[in-house]
């Protein structure tokens, strides 16, 4: 389970709420090595529209004219698993509404003012991310490589552990693009009985952050003979690549071609994967998911960089939906305050005999944090086929009432 989200990830979450909660969630623990240590932060939002269809001119100057009075004020404190926040709302001098939020090893407890009396709790999300309906909408994508990081490393881990044993190991030659070069190969071409023993630890490294619908359909493949599973290596026996490929079939006994390759290189402070997924059904009707990923990072007290890029296309019941997902982030940290800029964008087609609908969503952060809090300007820009729906701009300033407290939280 993840901690309560910081300043930062708050706002993200905010502004992809609109497109993506899940794709907020993987941006959240890709931002969380650059706030590690961070105890606690407190900032005050205000939004203005420069865009909302189907409003005109005249409508969005009344939008405007409440959204200037609006006002959210937050407090968080503590980090991981450990963490809490209150947050409020207000219009003037109205307060509107409170939530007050805790986190603790995994469980969430959540008061809201509007719900006296009441505590809502989960061991699963934040209960209000969860009555928001934090699920996978029309325009996220099906795939995302930094969700898949939250649980790769387990599930790569515990398929290899498992599968070495069962594996012929020899010297290799293999140049893995954007990674460097394996010297070493262990592979093993799969018996029926092996491609059943592998079966759980196969399945779930396979899915790794992809939609439910995939995990679903990955979760009753059973694996033909003769499949391949292979790990490269280097010289210092560090894990550069494990690889797939062969048939597979479903619960209905369909028949699928499966390739599939995640490779990594992990260094202190920073890192680069790449990803790729096929899944192609053999016969008719057609049905293929392909997927091509990768992330390159920094993480130092100094300096922050994230630059991520998927390219996910579905092709299943006629419909095609192609995805394109680009982050580019940096930060950089001194004399006690911290940045990040940059951009984020999702650009999805959808496409069915001859209609296309394209949908564009970018977030663009320009943030600063100090001892005294968040503050700066987030800019969120929605078009469908090239019109603008939506333009929102958030500003951030550290300015909190004191009277937004924690004292009290849960007594």
């Amino acid at each position: 389970m993840k901690g309560i989200r910081t300043c930062f990830t708050l706002l993200v979450t905010l502004m992809l709420l609109f497109a993506s909660a899940a794709q907020a969630q993987g941006l959240d623990s890709a931002l969380s090595g650059w706030l590690e240590g961070e105890t606690g932060t407190r900032f005050s939002a205000r939004m203005a529209l420069s865009a909302c269809l189907p409003y005109g001119e005249e409508t969005l100057a009344l939008l405007n004219g409440v959204l200037s009075h609006a006002l959210i004020e937050t407090d968080v404190r503590g980090a991981g698993t450990d963490s809490s926040l209150a947050l409020k709302l207000s219009l003037g001098e109205n307060e509107l509404m409170t939530l007050l939020e805790r986190e603790q090893e995994g469980r969430y407890e959540t008061s809201l003012s509007l719900l006296e009396g009441q505590l809502l709790t989960s061991e699963k999300a934040s209960p209000m991310l969860l009555l928001a309906g934090e699920s996978e909408g029309e325009n996220t994508p099906p795939f995302s490589l930094l969700t898949a990081l939250e649980a790769s490393d387990a599930a790569l881990d515990a398929l290899i552990q498992k599968a070495q044993p069962m594996m012929e190991t020899k010297s290799a030659n293999y140049n893995i693009k954007s990674i460097g070069k394996a010297t070493v190969s262990s592979i093993v071409r799969l018996t029926d009985e092996q491609g059943q023993e592998l079966a759980p630890e196969m399945r779930a490294a396979l899915a790794c952050g992809l939609d439910a619908d995939t995990r679903a359909l990955l979760n009753t493949i059973t694996f033909e003979k003769q499949f391949v599973l292979a790990l490269y290596q280097n010289k210092d026996g560090d894990n550069m690549a494990l690889y797939m490929k062969g048939k597979v079939r479903d619960a209905q006994d369909n028949a699928y071609t499966l390739s599939y390759q995640w490779a990594m290189l992990r260094e202190s402070g920073s890192g680069t994967d790449t990803y790729k997924l096929e899944l192609v059904k053999s016969g008719k009707p057609a049905a293929s998911r392909v997927i091509s990923a990768k992330r390159s990072h920094t993480t130092r007290a100094d300096r922050f960089s994230l630059d991520a890029s998927a390219t996910v296309t579905y092709k299943l019941d006629g419909a095609t939906n192609a995805y394109d997902t680009e982050i580019k982030l940096e930060g950089e940290g001194a004399q006690g305050a911290r940045t990040l800029a940059g951009t984020v964008s999702l650009e999805h087609k959808a496409s069915q005999g001859d209609d296309d609908v394209k949908t564009v969503l970018t977030l663009t952060p320009d943030l600063r944090q100090t001892g005294e809090g968040l503050e700066g300007t987030a800019r969120f820009e929605k078009t469908l086929d090239k019109k603008t729906q939506l333009d929102l701009t958030v500003t951030l300033s550290p300015d909190v009432d004191a009277s937004l407290t924690q004292d009290d939280l849960f007594t």
